[in-house]
């Protein structure tokens, strides 16, 4: 089967300037598995970036979003996700625009914020009068003498004010500066004009016309009659106005000298109307107007016992053997415990709500057939509390424990002697540890076991048994440390071993006196190819000492797939076959180092027939013939075999 090869570069190097040669060998580096640099963009819409291995991911544009695709860029609309702009907001393709409205300006600096424009600066805005700045907007004002007006302080809120400039305290010309009403001038010679109460300025600014306050107001509670430079409010027939000569309150029908008809209390509502009430005890007829007592002792039935009715209240009472409660409504019998005898009680008498009493005991006693003494309770016997031992006492007990127990805070509880606080720790080696029932056991510190009979703590090789490490392990007792091979670094984790890319390093592969040299990164180590303008050949220097032990010729399985002939610049056939079978055997004219293999990078380095070969990952072939031609092929498709 044929294997089909794509030509990277090609450079005529017939002058000896080698310098050709390592640009054509530096392009076959970078077609090594990357996607991003093969013509198609890796499929990304936008930029493409390869990544370690062969692998590689698509980033969009500023302003554009990934799809989930992974390849392909859409356009965030900023204006709707983010609302970054104070007034308007334009979306625009990867990006957006900041506006404003009338009256602003975009902020130069944050391209996102608006300031309001001073309209006033433009001097033909406001011809004859005086241009007074607010914020986004402007309005113009008369000004005398052509001055600008000096608005003092809070009086520009004033509702009809006009202020005005001259260089004479106009109020003090005998004029009054033309004002209707007051003239008023500020330390700087500006004057402006203030009408009374009820009226306002009028547009010029000098006259005051009367406020219509019924009908702009509205003040009064029910009528409104305006007057000039004031308002007079009334009520209706039924209402007189309040003292506050806003509120209409109703006529009091209860001061009229008859109290309305009500029997007990008037009152007067506010809309003019009355109601009768009743004193407490008493409620009203059927006319509203007269009141009857309540015979709370039937309606409501408030007493322990008995109750007595009278005009406008009750009373309670009790049966005989009772006494009547504080709260004038319990009745508590009479107490039995309370005669001197204690009920007959040999402990406690208790008496209840409805005059009956009962005896009670002492903790550790219980009441006898007859309900008045006490006997004294076996708890021994009958609540077994103790943990081991238990000895009855009149009213109580004690508890007790066996030898080689102690009792706990608890009084019930018997503990086992702790062996592990005798001074021998048990003979543990390291940690004794007891168990309730007075056993004990040993345990080991963080890195060791305990031997067979439990009581010694013999080291654990955590590199034997766990294998933790990611290249060397060195155990220690009680712990272990991990290290690497030369050419890796110890990552954080303490356990797993980083490349060291030695080529960072520009002191690595140094200049030669003649030539080029270049510095290539493997994993685990690296390289160094030099190009010697004079006798254009590749030397390979290998820096480091860890090299795999799998190491196989260039040419013991596949051949190089170089099958055409070479043409000098004569357009005659060189005569030089550079590719043999795969089963040929080249002969001793073709010397292959062997090919050391360094994580995913495989280098060969090969002579035949004059030409030097240099072979990477096996997809990539890189032919340089001394004084004619530097080549560089790569594998598009990849098959088992390949044939010259």
């Amino acid at each position: 089967m044929t294997v089909e090869w794509e030509q990277i570069c090609s450079q005529d190097v017939t002058k000896g300037d080698m310098r050709l040669a390592l640009e054509c060998y530096v392009q076959c580096i970078l077609h090594v598995a990357d996607a991003c640099t093969d013509g198609t963009n890796g499929g990304c819409a936008h930029v493409c970036v390869d990544t370690r291995n062969g692998a590689y991911v698509c980033l969009c544009n500023s302003g554009y979003g990934l799809d989930s695709d992974g390849h392909n860029c859409t356009d965030i609309d900023e204006c709707t996700e983010y609302g970054p702009c104070e007034q308007t907001c334009t979306n625009t393709v990867g990006s957006f625009e900041c506006s404003c409205r009338a009256g602003f300006t975009l902020d130069n600096v944050t391209n996102s914020t608006c300031n309001d424009v001073d309209e006033c600066t433009n001097t033909s805005l406001c011809t004859g009068q005086t241009c007074v700045n607010s914020y986004g907007s402007y309005h113009c004002v008369t000004s005398a003498s052509g001055m600008a007006p000096d608005i003092p302080g809070d009086e520009e809120e004033k509702l009809g004010e006009s202020i005005l400039q001259t260089s004479v305290d106009a109020c003090s010309d005998g004029t009054n500066g033309g004002c209707e009403h007051v003239c008023v001038t500020n330390k700087n010679g500006d004057y402006y004009c203030l009408c009374h109460d009820g009226y306002k300025l009028d547009i010029r600014g000098h006259n005051c016309t009367d406020v219509d306050d019924c009908t702009e107001y509205g003040p009064c509670d029910q009528t409104c009659i305006n007057f000039p430079g004031t308002y007079t409010c009334g009520c209706r027939e039924g209402y007189i106005l309040d003292i506050d000569n806003f509120t209409c309150n109703a006529v009091d029908a209860c001061s009229d000298g008859t109290n309305s008809g009500c029997e007990h209390v008037c009152v007067t509502n506010k809309n003019g109307a009355y109601d009768c009430l009743c004193h407490d005890g008493y409620k009203l007829d059927i006319r509203g107007h007269n009141c009857t007592d309540v015979d709370e002792c039937t309606e409501y039935g408030p007493c322990d016992q008995t109750c007595i009715n009278s005009p406008g209240t009750y009373t309670c009472g009790c049966r005989e053997g009772y006494i009547l409660d504080k709260d004038n409504f319990t009745c508590n019998a009479v107490d039995a415990c309370s005669d001197g005898t204690n009920g007959g009680c040999e402990h406690v008498c208790a008496t209840t709500r409805n005059g009956d009493y009962y005896c009670l005991c002492h903790d550790g006693y219980k009441l006898d057939i007859k309900g008045h003494n006490c006997t004294d309770v076996d708890e021994c016997t009958e609540y077994g509390p103790c943990d081991q031992t238990c000895i009855n006492f009149p009213g109580t007990y004690t508890c007790g424990c066996r030898e080689g127990y102690i009792l706990d805070i608890d009084n019930f509880t018997c503990n086992a002697v702790d062996a592990c606080s005798d001074g021998t720790n048990g003979g543990c080696k390291h940690v004794c540890a007891t168990t309730r029932n007075g056993d004990y056991y040993c345990l080991c510190h963080d890195g060791y076991k305990l031997d067979i009979k439990g009581h010694n703590c013999t080291d654990v090789d955590e590199c034997t048994e766990y294998g933790p490490c990611d290249q060397t392990c060195i155990n220690t007792p009680g712990t272990y440390t991990c290290g690497c091979h030369s050419g890796f670094m110890l990552d954080t984790d303490n356990t797993t071993c980083q490349d060291v890319n030695e080529c960072d390093n520009s002191t690595t592969c140094p200049e030669p006196e003649v030539g080029v040299s270049v510095c290539i990164n493997t994993h685990g180590s690296y390289y160094c190819l030099t190009f010697n303008e004079r006798t254009s050949v590749v030397h390979e220097e290998q820096l480091l000492s860890d090299q795999s032990d799998d190491q196989s010729s260039l040419y013991d399985h596949e051949a190089l797939p170089l099958q055409e002939d070479y043409l000098d610049d004569s357009h005659h056939r060189n005569g030089d076959q550079i590719l043999e079978e795969a089963t040929t055997v080249p002969d001793e004219s073709m010397k292959s180092p062997e090919s050391p293999t360094y994580g995913n990078l495989t280098l060969g380095v090969g002579f035949l027939a004059g030409a030097l070969c240099v072979v990477l990952v096996g997809s990539v072939v890189f032919v340089i013939r001394k004084h004619r031609r530097a080549l560089c092929w790569r594998r598009v498709e990849e098959n088992n075999v390949l044939q010259a």
